[in-house]
């Protein structure tokens, strides 16, 4: 008795629709030249392609501006960063990162905050 076995594969894929979120930024810091003592607002916005509220963040030089606490400088609810006195210790290379959910950051042009010769 000969027995034929036959072996049958199928493959099923399914393609999952999913939202690819795309940031942008919908307004970039821009270099300043302060005088000591003056006040400092640097702005910066970003959206999100799909809605999601967008968090930004800043960084002066290697270091991300996270606490606010006894500091000269605050983030403002439409994300502005602000230097009520600016002192010489606060001039530098600043940037802002913007992130949204499960996105990449990104980052903005890198903004020099100088001193204005006096």
């Amino acid at each position: 008795m000969n027995h034929r076995v036959f072996v049958a594969s199928l493959m099923i894929s399914a393609v999952l629709p999913f939202a690819t979120a795309t940031l942008t930024f919908t307004v970039q810091p821009a270099d300043a030249v302060v005088v000591v003592g003056q006040s400092l607002m640097l702005n910066c916005q970003a959206t999100d392609s799909t809605g999601t509220p967008v968090t930004i963040n800043w960084k002066k030089g290697s270091d991300w501006l996270v606490d606010p606490t006894n500091k000269p400088w605050r983030q403002l609810r439409n994300n502005s960063l602000y230097y009520t006195s600016i002192a010489a210790q606060d001039v530098g290379e600043f940037l802002c990162g913007a992130v949204s959910g499960g996105s990449a950051i990104i980052y903005s042009r890198t903004v020099t905050v100088e001193l204005a010769c006096e």
